[in-house]
C-alpha cells in the first residue's frame, strides 16, 4: 500500500515538471519579446509605451509603413525590430535618420525617430510631411541628397580604428559601482577613405570594472576603471570596442589625464601632481578620450567624397586646437 501511495506521488511530481520544463520557453520568449518591442518604443518615441501589446505592435506598424503586417506577435515585433536595426539588403532606418543628420548638422542626435524625423523637416522643409516614417525619410532624403535613396553602401572596416569619445555624464569614484554603466558620445567624425564611419554624436556604452574610493587615512588616492566596451556605427549597429595600446599611446602623447584615469592607466610622475593623496576622482561631463575598434566589421558607411550631394559642403571642419599641457577636466575632492 505504502509502495502504491510513494508511486502515485513520483508520478505527480514528474508531472508538474514536466509542465514546468515545457512551459518555460514559452514564458521566455514572451519576456524577450516584449523586451525588445520596449527597446524598438523608446528608439522610436523616446519612451516604451502603454497599452495593450497588439495594440502598440499596430500603432508601430502603421507609422513606419502605413499598414497592419502578417503573422503571430513574435513574427511582428521581429519585422519591426529589422525595419528599424537591421541592415539586410539596404540601410536600416536608423542608419538612414543618423546619415540625414549628419548631412545637415554635421552631428547624430539622441532621441526616438519620430521626433528626429520632426526636427530634420523642420531644418529641411520648414514644415511637418504626413505619412508614414517611410515616406518622410524619402522626401528628406530626396531634398539632402538629391536622391530618394540615401547612398549608402556596406563596407568593411579594419580593427583598431581610433575613435575619440567624450563622456555624457560626471563619473567620480566617491559614486561609482561596480558594474555600472557609463555613457559616451563619438566626440570626431572617423572617415576612412571619403567614407563616413562613426559620425559625432553616436552614443556608447562602457561598464564599471573597478573602483576604489579615497582614503585620507591612508593617503589613498581614488581610482576607477572603465571598460567602454561598446558604440553605434553609423548604420546603426553596435561594435565591441576598448581601450587599447593605440588609444593609451595618444592618450598618453597628448597628456590627457581625465581620460587615462578612466580606463585605470598608471600615471608617471610629471601627471600624479593632478591627483592629490586621499582625494576621490571626479571626471566632468565631456572629458574626451579614446578607444579603438576591437574587431574588423561590415557595416554600412556614407560615402561623402566625389560626386555626392550634401547641402551642408560649404560647412569647413574646424581645426583642434593643440597643448601641450595636461588636460585639467578633473577634480579631486
Amino acid at each position: 500500500m505504502r509502495f502504491k501511495f510513494l508511486l502515485k506521488k513520483f508520478f505527480c511530481a514528474m508531472s508538474v515538471a514536466t509542465i514546468i520544463f515545457f512551459q518555460s520557453p514559452i514564458i521566455f520568449a514572451e519576456e524577450s519579446a516584449n523586451e525588445k518591442l520596449i527597446q524598438i518604443e523608446q528608439d522610436t518615441y523616446g519612451t516604451e509605451q502603454i497599452g495593450a501589446i497588439l495594440t502598440r505592435i499596430s500603432k508601430l506598424e502603421k507609422d513606419y509603413t502605413g499598414k497592419n503586417m502578417q503573422g503571430n506577435m513574435n513574427a511582428r515585433i521581429d519585422a519591426i525590430y529589422n525595419l528599424l536595426y537591421e541592415n539586410t539588403g539596404e540601410a536600416s532606418v536608423i542608419a538612414k535618420v543618423n546619415a540625414l543628420e549628419w548631412n545637415i548638422s554635421h552631428e547624430v542626435k539622441s532621441g526616438g525617430i519620430d521626433n528626429r524625423i520632426f526636427l530634420l523637416e523642420d531644418s529641411i522643409l520648414g514644415k511637418t510631411e504626413s505619412g508614414t516614417f517611410f515616406s518622410r525619410i524619402r522626401q528628406l532624403s530626396k531634398e539632402s541628397f538629391g536622391a530618394e535613396n540615401i547612398p549608402m553602401q556596406e563596407e568593411q572596416i579594419p580593427e583598431n580604428v581610433l575613435i575619440k569619445v567624450s563622456l555624457t555624464e560626471d563619473v567620480g569614484s566617491k559614486t561609482l559601482q561596480i558594474g555600472d554603466t557609463v555613457n559616451f558620445k563619438v566626440a570626431e567624425d572617423v572617415i576612412i577613405d571619403d567614407k563616413l564611419i562613426f559620425a559625432k554624436g553616436l552614443r556608447g556604452e562602457g561598464t564599471v570594472k573597478n573602483v576604489r574610493k579615497a582614503s585620507g587615512w591612508l593617503a589613498r588616492k581614488g581610482r576607477v576603471e572603465i571598460d567602454f566596451n561598446k558604440i553605434r556605427c553609423l548604420d546603426g549597429r553596435t561594435i565591441e570596442t576598448f581601450v587599447g595600446e593605440e588609444a593609451k599611446k595618444i592618450m598618453t602623447e597628448n597628456k590627457m589625464v581625465a581620460g587615462a584615469l578612466l580606463v585605470g592607466m598608471d600615471l608617471n610622475s610629471d601627471w600624479n601632481k593632478f591627483i592629490g593623496a586621499g582625494r576621490n576622482i571626479e571626471i566632468s561631463d565631456g572629458t574626451e578620450f579614446y578607444i579603438q575598434t576591437k574587431n574588423s566589421s561590415a557595416v554600412y558607411v556614407l560615402p561623402i567624397g566625389g560626386d555626392t550631394l550634401t547641402v551642408t559642403e560649404d560647412i569647413a571642419p574646424i581645426e583642434e586646437k593643440k597643448s601641450s599641457e595636461p588636460d585639467e577636466v578633473f577634480k579631486a575632492d
